[in-house]
């Protein structure tokens, strides 16, 4: 047992290599993909709410939705990613399913997050579930 392989590791080429899990997978028409890596996810949360400024006052709205924030540089990769998409339909897969089919309405990446807004609350709480069930890391068992 002392010479047993740490868990997640491939053997490629004669040396050993980390595995990359991805967090969810961004597709569109299955001409264009994008993955999210696990570190590039700083959180899932859902929301009932949104609140706007209109420099004068703050209005908040009933906008069930789900965010997910990503770090710096995938926002800068999810913006390049989209700014040729605006209108079309993107199927977020996590782990080979596809979870939801929002309509991409402005390039993405230009805030720390993006959302995807839902019908209703417990659609969004249900949705920011299972899009974490990519997210959280999971212990592997030899």
């Amino acid at each position: 047992m002392a010479n047993q392989k740490p868990a997640l590791t491939v053997v490629s080429g004669g040396r050993e290599q980390p595995v990359k899990r991805f967090a969810l997978s961004l597709i569109v028409h299955e001409r264009k993909r994008l993955d999210i890596p696990l570190d590039a996810i700083l959180g899932i949360d859902a929301f009932a709410t949104q609140s706007f400024s209109d420099g004068l006052q703050i209005t908040t709205y009933n906008m069930p939705h789900v965010e997910i924030c990503l770090s710096p540089s995938m926002q800068r990769n999810l913006r390049d990613f989209t700014k040729d998409i605006v209108g079309e339909i993107l199927e977020i897969h996590v782990g080979g399913r596809c979870v939801s089919q929002p309509r991409v309405q402005e390039p993405l990446g230009n805030q720390p997050a993006f959302q995807i807004s839902i019908y209703d609350f417990a659609d969004a709480q249900a949705l920011a579930a299972i899009l974490r069930t990519g997210w959280r890391p999971v212990k592997v068992v030899e």
